[in-house]
Order: C-alpha cells, then structure tokens, then sequence
C-alpha cells in the first residue's frame, strides 16, 4: 500500500489541483504519512498496525463520499476494510468493521439527504477524464495488491504454521517412539543389572555356606554362566609356588577339555591371565586388535573378547576370573565393575573356604593330640595308681585279682558282654574315656531268682558306664590340670625366692633348701664345675634339707 500509494497520492494531488480543491492535498499526505509510519516503524504493535490500516481505508472511503458522493471508488475502500479485519482480527473484530462501514455511510447519507453537506465537485462523473480512470486504476490496484498480499501472507504463515505443526507431530511421534525403546532398552538393562546383582549376592551367600573349593567353583560357574550368558568362563587359581596359574573351573565344553589336561599358565608371561595374576589388575582384549589382542585358543575358537579380572583377598592375589564372549564390543565399564564385584566375592569365598580347611585341619591335629596326650596320661595314671585292681566296697563279685573271662572279652570287643554260661546272669561292660580307650570294666552280677537282664536295665547299665567314663576322664582332666598349677606354683615361688639373693652362694643355698622343702627330698646337693677341672670334678656348694 506504501509503494503503490505514493502514485495514488501523485495523481490525487494533481487531480485536486486541476479541480481547484488543493486543501485536499494535505489530507493525502498526512494519510501517506501515517501508513509510513505503521509500515516500518517496527515497535508499533501488531494490533495498532491493523486497527489504523482499517482506520485509514475507511477514513478513505468516507472522504471520497463527502468529495464525489456516492462511487465505485468509496465501496472499494470500504470492502477492502472489512477484507482486511476478517483477515487479520477475529471474526469479532471483522464484524466491528463491518458496523463501522455502514455507521459511515449511515452518516454520510444522511448529511447529503439533509442538505447539510453538498459535493464540491461540479461533475462527479468524470469518465472522459483521464487522470480520473488512471486514478481509479492505481487505488484498485492499492486495495488488490494489500488484499492480495494479505492473504499470501496469511496463507504462508497458515501453511509455514502447519507444516511445523506436523514436523512437531512428526518429531513428537519419533520422540515417543524412541522414548518407549530407550525406556524398553533401560528396562532391560536394569533387568539385566539386577539379575547381575542376585548373582553376585548368590555367591555371597554360597561362600558362606559351601566350604569345599572345587564345589564353591563349580556351584559359582553354573550361576555366571546362566546370569550373563558368556561363551567360557573359566576361574585360575595361583598354585603354592606362585609360578602358575592353573585352571579349576570353567563353564563351556572348550574349557572343560582344558580342565581335563590340567590346564595351566604362567604368571607373568605371554596371556592376559598370567600377567593379571602377576600385578593384580584387570585386563581386556579382543581379537584383531592391536592392544590387548586375544590370544588363539584352539579349544575356544568362537571367542572374541576376553576379560581377566584379579580374585583379591586380603591383599593377596589368589586366582584370576577369565570371561569369553563372541561379542567383539564386549567387557564395557559398567559390566566390568559388576565382574570385578563378582570376582572380589568369588575370592572372599575362596579364602574363607581355605580358612575353614585349614581351621578343620588345626582342630584335627589338636583333636589328634588330645587324645594322644589323654591316653598317654590315662596309661601313666593306670601304672602308678591302685585303679588297676577290683573295686567292690561291698564284696558283691567273686574274690581273686584277676579279670573273669567275661570281663577281658568286654575289654577286646570295646561292648558289653552278657554272661551265658553260669547261673549269676553276669554283664561286662567296658569303661572308655575320649578316644575309645578302655581304662576298665564294670563286672555286674544279679543274684539268683532276680531273672535275666533286660534290654532296658542293659540299655540303662550301658548309659550309666558311658556317664562313668566322662566322670574319670573329667576327674582325671582336673587332677591333672591341679598337678600343673601346683608345679607352676612351686616353680614359681623357688623361682622368687632365688632371685631374692645376688651372690652366687646365697642362691645356691637357696635353691637346695628351697627345691628340698617343695618336692619333699631330705638332701639335694648342687655341684659347680670348676675353670681347671674336667666336667665330672667339681666341689659341693651346699645342701639342704626337707622332712616330708
């Protein structure tokens, strides 16, 4: 409208000059103006900018009909106001337009009905006028081009508007998509972590439970195996020379074959295995890689990718978890830290396995020399007491020292024996201390008329001697133990007394007299070798007495 305006006003201006009614030439200019303004004043609002084009079309429409009266050129204003306000208002504000046009022509009318305005122009039809018809022209022109470029513009914002409308639904669309399969994919990969989470608490749990190693191992491989899918997995334990790694478990058939030709590496050399069991940190490699290549296994040959990671426990390096996948990308960061999770636990089981061995073993041997020491005691006690011979207090059995037949079969079998040969209905029953020891018998006689034993009175008899037995040997535990407390304290207090003295014949008068009094001897002599003399020569340095 600006470009094409300035024409229209050209020509309007001439054609008031030529008309005599050049006062209208200032009301051009300042319309021109004024569409100038909203045109590239580019801080006026959008709002403003319509409301005074609509303003200005219908300013137009009512200026021609006050000049010309009633024409063509006024309706085109008018049509094009409320084209203009359908277009770019609401449908609100295109009916506000449309009342304001007919508002107008309402007033125009009625002053030219009333005689209150007359048309200045002489002869209002002007259609041998040629600025008249070139007038004309350029305002239709005006009013098409604003229409015309109203709509196109509209048209394009419409179509621009739709097109990002369906590149959002479009994008939205994508977006869910891959949404709900990175949401499928997280799922999974949670899933999976949390499987990879009940393995390791599964071999937790196991380590505190199966205390065999090659069990331990076998139970742990199956439970790697299903959790995480890998082609072999295989576990290599340090041997006591330090110098190989040796295999012990593995999962895949491959491995299996290399249990069976007891399989082993070297530390420190050559595979990823031996060098982790060397310096204790995880290692990676894949097949045509130049780090960390695979190396070839014949019985492995699907394998891509290996992961050796350290079993540490207790700053010790105890073996090393092999794991094999088909997968050239296997072994990233996070499953590696769940490896390494799994391998520290596998080697806390391991260590604890061992310890409980070597605590079983320990308790064994002591076990062993309990017993040992027991018997030894028992013996010595048996040939230096009286408890070798009969005890009946109240003359009940058959008199004479030794042992009836019945009695030494009790001892040879180690159960009791029932008499069936005399008339006393006799019973033998063995007296065991720990370790099956027989330290004697119980020689038990019903008198006659009192019938057979019974299997009760027999079962109760056999309970009672067993109860015997444990007495005796808590007994004897006890006398012992009171035996070395007193010789501890007899130790210790000549001990006390010798050092009481500082020169040599002092302590050697004390420790005779001392050693005298505590073990009852009546002269205890002490001889001193002499610098000259052959170790047999000596001189007595004094003695001393004690009277039990």
């Amino acid at each position: 409208m600006v470009v094409v305006g300035a024409l229209v006003v050209g020509f309007a201006s001439y054609a008031a000059v030529v008309d005599r009614i050049a006062w209208q030439i200032p009301v051009y200019l300042g319309i021109y103006a004024v569409a100038v303004v909203i045109a590239f004043v580019r801080q006026v609002p959008y709002q403003v900018q319509i409301g005074v084009t609509i303003a200005l079309l219908c300013g137009f429409g009512a200026f021609n009909l006050y000049s010309f009266g009633i024409n063509a050129e006024s309706a085109l204003f008018f049509l094009a106001a409320a084209f203009i306000a359908t277009l770019f208002f609401d449908r609100r504000g295109a009916q506000l337009a449309v009342v304001a046009v007919l508002v107008i022509l309402a007033v125009v009318g009625w002053l030219f009905a009333t005689g209150r305005v007359v048309v200045y122009v002489e002869t209002p039809t002007r259609s041998a006028d040629w600025e008249g018809w070139l007038t004309t022209a350029l305002v239709f022109l005006m009013l098409s081009a604003a229409v015309v470029l109203s709509q196109d513009y509209l048209f394009r914002q419409l179509v621009g508007s739709l097109g990002r409308r369906q590149d959002l639904a479009r994008e939205l669309r994508d977006e869910r998509a891959g949404l709900g399969e990175r949401v499928a994919e997280r799922t999974a990969e949670l899933t999976q972590r949390t499987a990879q989470l009940q393995a390791v608490t599964r071999v937790a749990r196991e380590a505190t439970v199966v205390q065999d190693v090659d069990l331990l191992l076998d139970q742990t491989m199956q439970l790697i195996s299903d959790t995480f899918g890998f082609y072999h997995i295989g576990v290599y334990l340090v041997d006591e020379t330090g110098g190989y790694a040796v295999l012990r478990a593995a999962s895949s058939e491959g491995g299996r074959r290399l249990l069976a030709q007891r399989h082993r590496l070297r530390v420190g050399q050559e595979t990823i295995v031996g060098r982790v069991a060397s310096d204790g940190q995880h290692r990676i490699a894949r097949a045509g890689r130049a780090t960390g290549q695979l190396i070839y296994e014949p019985n492995l040959p699907q394998a891509r990718a290996e992961a050796a990671l350290p079993l540490r426990a207790g700053g010790e390096i105890a073996g090393v978890l092999d794991v094999q996948s088909t997968d050239d990308e296997a072994f990233g960061e996070e499953q590696v830290s769940v490896l390494q999770t799994l391998a520290d636990q596998i080697a806390v089981a391991i260590s604890n396995a061992r310890l409980f061995r070597q605590v079983q073993a320990s308790l064994e041997a002591m076990r062993r020399a309990y017993g040992e020491m027991g018997l030894e005691a028992w013996q010595e006690l048996l040939r230096t007491t009286s408890l070798a011979e009969r005890y009946d207090p109240s003359g009940m059995l058959l008199s004479g020292g030794a042992l009836g037949e019945l009695a030494n079969a009790a001892i040879r079998e180690g159960n009791t024996v029932l008499g069936e040969a005399d008339s006393s209905h006799a019973v033998a029953a063995p007296i065991q201390v720990r370790g099956g020891q027989v330290i004697g018998v119980l020689d038990a006689r019903k008198s006659e008329g009192a019938g057979d034993w019974s299997p009760q009175e027999l079962a109760l008899l056999q309970s009672l001697v067993d109860q015997l037995g444990v007495a005796l040997d808590g007994a004897q535990l006890y006398q012992d133990s009171q035996e070395r407390a007193e010789r501890e304290r007899l130790i210790g207090e000549v001990s006390a007394r010798m050092r009481e003295t500082l020169t040599v014949d002092t302590v050697l008068q004390t420790a005779v007299r001392e050693i005298g009094e505590a073990l009852g001897i009546d002269e205890v002599e002490v001889r001193m070798r002499s610098g000259d003399a052959s170790p047999g020569d000596g001189r007595r340095q004094g003695s001393g007495e004690a009277r039990r």
